[in-house]
């Protein structure tokens, strides 16, 4: 596992495989958990094959913990209803709610924000995953994150994201700008600060960009009801995790972000169906939130007893 520069991003499942391989083909559990701890102590890794390795030592050796620690999360049990399984597909659940006296199918996350809208005293809530952080971040950065002045990733007039995005050169290439954004934000003034986030918001709405979901948020009012309700600190965190790995950080934002700007309230909720499990992203996202003093759960959506329609 020498020339740790080349293909770096594939390094985690070469480790993983290695382990694997010991273990499951080879039959040498001793030798796999040596590649395990010997991917942990390897440099290159991000926490998501870190993480991964973990796991596997997990399984491989009883009472091992690893060097790794996740955050013990709140887990919430809620029921919805759904249509009988006498209708339609038999094998998957569907998911009803009810607004207004009319029942609508829906998602599992639906079903999960309805719930934290109705009873968990939260106002206004989005199903949007990483797209809700990513436009934050967009808006926020854009000159720092399209500017042209970077050399060699620049190509075409159609290009959506500099060339160097998922790489790890994308923080390296523009580390002076982003610190000095970093810093401005930190020290701005709230009001002026939702200006300039406004002004960039006015001048480049609709332009696809790889960043900024335009139709994320209702308009701009709901942008600042959400910004002030998330301390500038731990926005200033979320967005240094991600661009410092963006390959890795990209996705596994939870699904829902839900806020209440009367009260200052603002969580996230990774929304579990039936049989669904963690993803090793999803676990480290959630593990930040709540190491950021962010109400983080995991809602558990189960199926009530199905009502038949006729």
């Amino acid at each position: 596992m020498e020339f740790k520069l080349i293909l770096a991003n594939a390094r985690g499942g070469w480790w993983d495989r290695l382990a694997l391989n010991f273990d499951a083909h080879l039959k040498d559990k001793d030798s796999a958990m040596k590649a395990v701890i010997a991917g942990l102590k390897d440099p290159v890794l991000g926490d998501k094959d870190r993480l991964s390795l973990q796991d596997r030592g997990r399984k491989l050796c009883s009472g091992w913990k690893g060097p790794l620690e996740e955050e013990d999360l709140e887990k919430i049990n809620i029921k919805g209803s759904v249509v009988g399984k006498n209708l339609g597909e038999s094998r998957i659940n569907r998911f009803l709610i009810n607004k207004n006296g009319v029942s609508y199918e829906c998602s599992v996350e639906e079903v999960a924000l309805d719930h934290y809208l109705r009873k968990k005293g939260f106002k206004e809530g989005v199903h949007a995953e990483g797209a809700i952080w990513h436009t934050i971040f967009g808006l926020l950065f854009y000159d720092v994150i399209f500017d042209s002045a970077v050399e060699n990733v620049w190509f075409s007039e159609t290009q959506m994201n500099p060339a160097d995005l998922n790489s790890r050169t994308f923080y390296v290439n523009r580390q002076d700008l982003f610190e000095l954004r970093f810093k401005e934000i930190e020290e701005a003034d709230f009001d002026d600060l939702l200006l300039e986030m406004e002004r960039t918001y006015n001048n480049y709405y609709g332009i696809t960009n790889s960043e900024i979901t335009w139709n994320c948020f209702t308009d701009f009012e709901q942008i600042k009801r959400f910004m002030i309700c998330c301390p500038i600190a731990v926005l200033c965190a979320i967005i240094r995790r991600l661009i410092t790995d963006y390959r890795n950080c990209r996705s596994g934002f939870p699904d829902l972000t839900i806020w209440n700007d009367e009260k200052k309230l603002l969580a996230v909720v990774e929304v579990k169906g039936p049989g669904d499990k963690l993803s090793t992203k999803q676990r480290l996202w959630l593990s930040f939130f709540k190491n950021q003093n962010i109400m983080a759960h995991v809602c558990h959506v189960s199926a009530r007893n199905p009502r038949k329609l006729d």
